[in-house]
């Protein structure tokens, strides 16, 4: 069940939260679902850090609308081979080799611009599938019908994610926040927070 929190601004600048947080880390089993089924062409922004990396991190995923490797999956992971993964619809490309030395306890930015991955300034070009999924994106995991891959207690932290339309207009434009000692996501274009739906607990940074 998706878990959101929306309230109506009854003053000039009232936002739904106590205070903008520098970061939200997901434990390996905490998430979001933000409802939102992309779009093949869709972009994406997303600055992140990785730590406590698990021996099992096969297809450990940063974000996802997925329910079969041929069908419905946009996401982004990290896979087995130490590589970062990039399925997109029916086409499978692995964009970039790393050493997960080099992607552990450091912050990183990634973007998906048109036919461009981008990962800390380096551009690899990627094909890009037709269409739209019909599942709903899920933040700091992929989603199928069993949620596909928690990751294996592997912790993954983002300052910011955003989706856009090929157009770069956004879908959503989520930023870390805390209400009382909770985490959550809030999305600026909305005006909603994402709560987890997940059986872990998030990991709240300091206030900005």
């Amino acid at each position: 069940m998706m878990k959101v929190y929306s309230r109506r601004a009854t003053l000039m600048g009232w936002k739904p939260y106590d205070a903008e947080i520098e970061y939200l880390g997901s434990d390996g089993h905490s998430y979001l679902n933000t409802g939102i089924c992309p779009n093949y062409s869709d972009n994406v922004e997303l600055i992140f850090k990785l730590s406590d990396i698990a021996s099992i991190r096969d297809n450990l995923s940063f974000f996802g609308a997925f329910r079969s490797w041929a069908q419905d999956a946009f996401n982004h992971a990290w896979n087995s081979a130490n590589e970062f993964y990039l399925p997109i619809g029916k086409h499978q490309n692995r964009v970039f080799t790393i050493k997960e030395s080099n992607y552990t306890n450091n912050w990183h930015s990634f973007a998906l611009k048109g036919t461009n991955c981008i990962l800390d300034g380096n551009t690899n070009t990627v094909s890009r599938a037709a269409g739209a999924t019909n599942v709903p994106m899920y933040v700091f995991v992929s989603n199928q019908n069993n949620l596909y891959v928690y990751g294996y207690g592997t912790k993954r932290y983002f300052k910011k994610f955003k989706l856009l339309d090929s157009k770069n207009i956004p879908k959503l434009d989520l930023i870390p926040v805390r209400v009382g000692n909770v985490g959550y996501m809030y999305d600026k274009v909305s005006g909603k927070l994402f709560g987890n739906v997940g059986t872990g607990k998030f990991i709240l940074g300091p206030d900005k």
